[in-house]
């Protein structure tokens, strides 16, 4: 275990304990970073539950799942910004021309990013269970169709726009799409931990975005400066803006979550279905995937909070409430921060 300033953060370790017992989950993590500096890191636990698995420490690297829709918002936020696509308020059927037609009639990109695009899948296929912009409903659907389409618009995969202009420039070494085993990757305890399961590709397209602890704080705080790193404007301050604040149609109901490029962002007024706590800022937003991994930005206290566990989001415990359990992580950390 790795620990900064701790006796600050004992409510956020005793959090942090509960849901890792809850999930069942063998790892876990968290790094708090305020005006660029680290100010606390954790880490608990075993790559595995065997006595002899690698302990959790600065190198190790979890499957971050749905996390990766950050990065796939990038990507999409690349194709606008350099000329790719005109507006994400463009028609994904433009973009999309193999058959798929009919069941995008009226869906546009910004449906795809907020979840309004109203579509299900039923028995492998894909229909409109609403009309596009009248309906919330998280699903993967809409990534699926990201990804396609920045592809189709960019002739890029998303994991190539990630790679030449993030990855590599700004040396992020430890985040990227894994097809291989390797020491440093933790897996999901209830998945054969000696392989990637059905992840056969690391073009963007899969749930197989693997990152540390560190460089997902890095991530998180990229978007909090703006394209601003190691004090050098390195990406347009524009994308992050469009990226981070609230893109989602006004046609959706009272009540719906505010998004941004499949960010959560909270707005004027904190919704129950909102992944973000009631006693976080406005103006932060925040991605969750279904492991337990969370990358919390803060631009009111010039904060990114991140956790990081490697279990289903379920867990074990029928009395745990993922969704109430990520409200209330959000609201720790705040309460840490106005202290």
């Amino acid at each position: 275990m790795s620990e900064r300033r701790s006796a600050n953060f004992s409510p956020l370790i005793d959090h942090l304990e509960r849901t890792q017992e809850a999930l069942s989950a063998s790892a876990a993590s968290a790094l708090l970073m305020r005006e660029g500096r680290i100010v606390w890191e954790w880490y608990r636990g075993r790559h595995a539950h065997d006595r002899a698995a690698r302990p959790v420490d600065q190198a190790s690297q979890f499957n971050i799942a749905s996390g990766r829709k950050a990065y796939l918002a990038f990507a999409v936020a690349y194709a606008l910004f350099a000329g790719y696509i005109r507006s994400i308020d463009d028609w994904v059927k433009d973009y999309i021309r193999d058959g798929e037609e009919a069941s995008l009639e009226g869906i546009s990109i910004r449906h795809l990013l907020t979840h309004s695009h109203g579509l299900k899948d039923v028995h492998g296929c894909i229909l409109a269970a609403h009309k596009p912009g009248t309906h919330w409903h998280y699903n993967n659907i809409g990534v699926n169709l990201l990804v396609k389409t920045v592809e189709r618009a960019t002739g890029k995969t998303v994991a190539d726009i990630l790679r030449d202009e993030v990855f590599q420039p700004l040396g992020f070494r430890e985040t990227g799409w894994r097809t291989e085993r390797d020491a440093h990757l933790i897996f999901n305890v209830h998945e054969e931990t000696s392989v990637l399961g059905p992840h056969d590709r690391c073009d963007g397209t899969q749930s197989n975005l693997f990152t540390s602890t560190r460089e997902f704080a890095a991530w998180g705080q990229l978007h909090l400066t703006r394209g601003l790193f190691q004090g050098r404007q390195v990406l347009s301050a524009a994308w992050f803006d469009e990226m981070t604040r609230t893109q989602s149609p006004r046609s959706l109901p009272h009540g719906a979550p505010d998004q941004g490029y499949l960010w959560w962002v909270q707005g004027a007024t904190n919704l129950p279905m909102s992944e973000l706590g009631s006693q976080v800022p406005r103006g932060a937003f925040q991605v969750l995937g279904y492991t337990g991994c969370a990358c919390l930005v803060i631009p009111a206290y010039q904060t990114v909070a991140v956790r990081m566990f490697n279990h289903s989001g379920h867990g074990t415990d029928p009395r745990f409430q993922y969704l109430a359990e990520i409200r209330q992580f959000g609201d720790v950390v705040t309460e840490i921060l106005q202290g």
